[in-house]
């Protein structure tokens, strides 16, 4: 019975070849023999892997991140399965650095020393090279491989160096504390006007509504009519004069 791609098929106990078809062009199959009977089927023995015809795969598109001085980690994106068998990672350092001269890759078996590659299989995507040599620059080659060859390389330059801006600059800190200076003498400018310009509004406000109180009370007798006075004056008794004089007759009608 071969097994391949999760697929099986059977074949007599007389036959010693076996021809698969309809398999994917430039596809590594992880082949395995297993010899059964009625009672069961065996474990099997190690697979082999073979890559149909078809070309070597294409290159891998990779990334690298500064992790610290001397660690960079290198990450890249996973193939459909089949198409590749792994990867080779290879580090050289092209600057001495700060490290004593010998040895271009990292010491202790966490990366590839130089020229050499670390073989990956085709599950990893990630990988971290430690133990570097701080302020050393690095040429980074990642290759796919299969049974037909490898993928054309893909190199990247990483640097450990620190970057220049992350010393002291004297000059850069006293630009800031400048504007952090200034900044506050225009708020504060700004927060005084602002209390003034609404001290100046409610004092405008207090002026008017005194003003039109005072010249209601002044108006209001000026527009009112005038009283009405009416006097009454007491009848005085008649006076009835007499022609006649006193000790005089009267006169008989």
């Amino acid at each position: 019975m071969l097994l391949y791609s999760k697929l099986q098929e059977a074949v007599s106990r007389s036959t010693s070849k076996h021809l698969l078809q309809n398999l994917l062009p430039a596809t590594t199959y992880d082949l395995r023999v297993q010899s059964y009977s009625g009672g069961g089927g065996c474990e099997g023995e190690e697979g082999v892997r073979s890559t149909t015809l078809g070309g070597v795969p294409a290159p891998p598109t990779f990334f690298t991140k500064v992790l610290n001085q001397t660690s960079i980690q290198v990450y890249w994106d996973l193939p459909k399965p089949g198409q590749v068998e792994g990867f080779r990672l290879r580090v050289t350092r092209v600057s001495p650095g700060e490290g004593p001269p010998g040895g271009q890759g990292p010491p202790g078996g966490q990366g590839p020393p130089g020229g050499e590659a670390l073989e990956l299989p085709a599950h990893i995507n990630t990988h971290t090279l430690c133990h570097l040599i701080p302020g050393g620059v690095y040429d980074v080659d990642l290759v796919a491989f299969n049974g037909n060859g490898e993928s054309s390389t893909n190199k990247r330059l990483v640097s450990l160096s620190e970057p220049s801006g992350t010393g002291c600059d004297c000059s850069r800190g006293d630009r800031s504390s400048l504007l952090i200076g200034l900044h506050s003498s225009v708020a504060c400018v700004l927060c005084c006007l602002l209390l003034v310009l609404l001290l100046q509004r409610r004092r405008s406000r207090g002026h008017k509504a005194d003003s039109g109180t005072k010249g209601d009370l002044e108006l209001s007798p000026i527009n009112s009519s005038p009283p009405v006075v009416v006097s009454v004056q007491s009848p005085e008794p008649p006076t009835t004069t007499c022609p006649c004089r006193l000790g005089d007759p009267a006169p008989l009608h």
